[in-house]
């Protein structure tokens, strides 16, 4: 799977809530979800401090199945879950949430945000049993992606042009 990466600004000085949501589809057959979570806990070009940690929501049933889980290594928090059955043919939520504090405000750097913005790293890897075969099938989801919500195209576009 490939990796996604964010940087999001907090709500709310001390409270980090990205509401970037972002989803992996469980396909038939996953056994296992490994997750490795990078982000900086200390930032010394912008003296931040940030505690950030992912939410994962197996089957977006509400509950952050990763919860307190996970092995830190350097800057890479490495969680691994079990995925059942009932988790098949369903989407994973993954948010992320914690507290970050900065000595500077983004705004000194150029931001248009006070608030400290925390870059992160989350690569997904699902481990199938293909002992028999599977066909995978979902329908692409693009909700919860604010980078990738559709604006009013330009007046300079040509949907001639579009690649199929």
């Amino acid at each position: 799977m490939e990796p996604f990466q964010q940087r999001s600004q907090t709500r709310t000085f001390g409270t980090y809530a990205t509401d970037d949501r972002h989803y992996v589809w469980i396909p038939n057959g996953t056994t296992e979800m490994q997750v490795a979570f990078t982000s900086l806990e200390w930032n010394t070009d912008n003296a931040q401090i940030a505690q950030i940690r992912p939410n994962i929501d197996l089957g977006e049933d509400g509950n952050d199945d990763a919860a307190g889980q996970g092995t830190r290594t350097g800057d890479t928090l490495h969680i691994i879950l079990d995925v059942d059955e009932e988790h098949w043919g369903k989407w994973c939520e993954f948010d992320v949430t914690g507290t970050a504090i900065s000595l500077f405000t983004e705004t000194l750097s150029g931001s248009e945000f006070m608030e400290p913005r925390v870059p992160y790293t989350v690569d997904v890897l699902l481990k199938l049993d293909i002992s028999e075969p599977i066909f995978v099938e979902f329908e692409q989801r693009l909700d919860g992606y604010t980078d990738l919500d559709p604006a009013v195209p330009s007046s300079d576009y040509d949907p001639a042009m579009r690649a199929t």
